[in-house]
């Protein structure tokens, strides 16, 4: 996790000298610099379940706007980390469950301008996550398991363009695949991920 956590804080230290010579994108000399291709975000939230665990992570993609098309297009690769904590009552009585995801995904995005800097933009993800789950039982006894599992992700964003080579917004990111091993279900305990919403913030160059 600290690996993680040194990860996006290096990310966001990278962006103070981009914003030290960032421009305003309602500036009208903003028109006047070349595109950029690609983007680093960062992203921190929760999880969007009764466990309202954590959510990290940091994304790259690459990428740009076909002449005479609106949308841009790029390909993507993210790396993310979730951390669900849950407590039931189950059989043998109270049970404690928690579960760490490490996602590692690739795919596409494409973002439509709005009005000004508002832009909208929705990503498609596909990889593999590693879960490692933990289940404490009332009794004392403690199982765990760690495994792979296939990874298959829809995400749905708004970002505000306020300078040329930084942005900042909102992202909401769905699991299609629940990675909950069965034998976790059958004694009580869940490591459900519905998906998670985070604020953003990305490094446009």
């Amino acid at each position: 996790m600290k690996r993680f956590v040194v990860l996006i804080l290096g990310a966001l230290v990278l962006t103070v000298p981009v914003v030290a010579h960032a421009q305003p994108v309602t500036s009208p000399d903003a028109t006047a610099h070349r595109g950029t291709h690609f983007l680093l975000q960062a992203t921190a939230g929760f999880s969007c379940d009764e466990s309202m665990g954590l959510g990290y992570g940091l994304l790259l993609g690459a990428g740009g706007k076909l002449r005479g098309f609106p949308p841009r297009f790029y390909l993507l690769f993210e790396g993310a980390r979730q951390t669900h904590d849950q407590g039931g009552v189950g059989t043998t009585g109270t049970l404690t469950s928690n579960f760490t995801g490490t996602d590692v995904a690739g795919g596409l995005r494409i973002l439509m301008p709005i009005a000004g800097p508002l832009r909208i933009y929705g990503d498609v993800l596909v990889g593999g996550t590693y879960g490692e789950f933990g289940l404490q039982r009332g009794d004392g006894t403690l199982r765990e398991s760690q495994r792979w599992s296939p990874l298959v992700d829809l995400a749905a964003g708004i970002d505000f363009r306020f300078h040329r080579n930084l942005s900042a917004g909102l992202r909401f990111k769905g699991h299609l695949l629940d990675p909950t091993p069965s034998w976790m279900k059958g004694l009580g305990g869940s490591a459900s991920r519905g998906g998670e919403l985070g604020a953003t913030l990305t490094a446009h160059f």
